[in-house]
């Protein structure tokens, strides 16, 4: 996918959404879309398999994108708009969208950045009673800088909506048009700015790219008397028929989650993540198993090792073990479970606020990190820092992608801890990045 060339690393290492968790973690969604072609452009791939999952999805067009051929006699504005809109129809049915969820504002091509206030402040309002007439969960938003007014306007428009919803659970997440083709570097993202998923659409590419096609107007000759007129041509295009769709979420002001969250888990479900039966946990025990197969150690620490599934294959490369978990329930669970495991000590402790006190050459840290803020977390590096020995072990491995009532993501936890040993002695025994998870062994020089 075309980049500014300091972004394609950046790109290149975000992390994938889930596409079968995207009913919980996305939900009933508003795409706002500045003109017709935007949705299917941005979020075609998104829309499809939020529609495919029978998850509500409300498309409003802002404009009709009336402007695009300003002096075509055969196409004035009146009938451009009527054409967009129906274009607009067309590629939303496409995507799964049926008409009676669409929603065309009407305001004026190009001209959203010189709205006057008292206008501005009635299309904010509208827009806020259709996120709360229809208890939106995500609301797509076109990048906050892209290079195009229309689109920044529409960004300040729908965040002022979200807020006037009085919906704090409303997630915003930005979709970049412009930004591939038509920026300048300080069009582009910072670092701390956003946290930036990958969406794999291959599976419904075909749909999107008919739904593009499907805006004749913008992506064919079909408007022939005006050759200043705008169209998609295939440069234009190209950023948007690929396998990836391009998310931007900003980073969350969640505190860390406490011992009462897990609590009220497990009392919903013992086995509240699955660890017994799942393929994607047991694939990633015997990964981090198989990595740790030359070691063994005298004296392990597992941090948040919930009811003991992992423990056992831990136990296996340690002389002694301590398991400890933020709940009682967990460990009560990990207690009953593994009475057989003679070298393990099953533990209910917070190591954020009391770390044990004692050195360890084995430290593993699997699917914890995301649910502190990053105050918490880094305290938590400093304790094992402090309390991993010289030519220990410690392994980090973490479910990577977007969960809305966690502080971090896993993509995130790794990034701080590479920030956090850049002035100490670690070295990379082992990374693995795939689709899903991350897994990394540093040993302390």
């Amino acid at each position: 996918m075309p980049a500014d060339h300091q972004f394609k690393e950046v790109l290149s290492a975000a992390a994938f959404l889930d596409i079968a968790q995207l009913k919980e973690q996305i939900g009933a969604s508003v795409i706002l879309a500045p003109h017709p072609d935007d949705e299917a452009l941005g979020c075609g791939g998104m829309i499809r398999y939020l529609r495919d999952q029978n998850i509500a999805v409300i498309v409003v067009f802002i404009t009709s994108g009336n402007a695009s051929h300003p002096n075509s006699k055969e196409y004035p504005v009146p009938v451009l708009a009527k054409i967009r809109e129906e274009e607009a129809r067309k590629s939303c049915e496409i995507l799964g969208v049926d008409s009676e969820q669409l929603i065309f504002l009407k305001q004026e091509d190009a001209r959203l950045s010189f709205l006057e206030e008292s206008h501005k402040q009635k299309l904010i309002e509208e827009i806020a009673e259709i996120l709360k007439r229809h208890q939106i969960s995500s609301v797509f938003l076109p990048w906050r800088r892209d290079p195009h007014p229309d689109h920044i306007a529409a960004y300040q428009i729908g965040k002022e909506a979200v807020q006037r919803s009085h919906s704090s659970a409303i997630e915003i997440i930005e979709y970049p048009i412009w930004l591939w083709k038509n920026s300048l570097p300080q069009d582009w993202p910072l670092h701390s700015e956003i946290e930036i998923f990958k969406l794999n659409i291959s599976s419904v590419k075909f749909e999107k790219h008919k739904a593009i096609f499907a805006h004749e107007s913008q992506t064919t000759n079909l408007i022939q008397d005006d050759p200043e007129g705008f169209v998609l041509t295939e440069d234009l295009l190209a950023p948007f028929l690929g396998e990836e769709e391009i998310y931007f979420f900003s980073p969350k002001s969640i505190n860390t989650l406490n011992k009462d969250y897990f609590e009220y888990l497990y009392e919903q479900n013992p086995d509240p993540w699955n660890f017994k039966n799942s393929d994607y946990e047991l694939e990633k025990y015997q990964k981090a198993d198989q990595i740790l197969k030359d070691w063994k150690f005298i004296n392990a620490l597992e941090i948040g090792c919930s009811i003991g599934v992992q423990s056992r294959f831990f136990s296996r490369r340690s002389k002694n073990l301590l398991a400890v978990d933020v709940s009682e329930k967990a460990i009560f669970t990990a207690k009953e479970h593994n009475k057989d495991l003679k070298n393990t000590k099953f533990q209910v402790l917070d190591v954020v606020q009391n770390f044990p006190k004692m050195e360890f050459d084995f430290i593993g840290l699997c699917e914890v990190g995301y649910y502190l803020n990053q105050e918490d977390l880094w305290k938590l590096f400093e304790e094992i820092d402090n309390h991993l020995q010289p030519k220990g072990i410690f392994l980090l491995l973490h479910w990577t992608s977007f969960v809305r009532e966690y502080p971090l993501s896993g993509h995130q936890v790794h990034q701080l801890f590479r920030k956090f040993i850049q002035n100490k002695y670690y070295s990379c025994r082992f990374l693995s990045v795939n689709k899903r998870y991350e897994i990394e062994v540093w040993e302390k020089d």
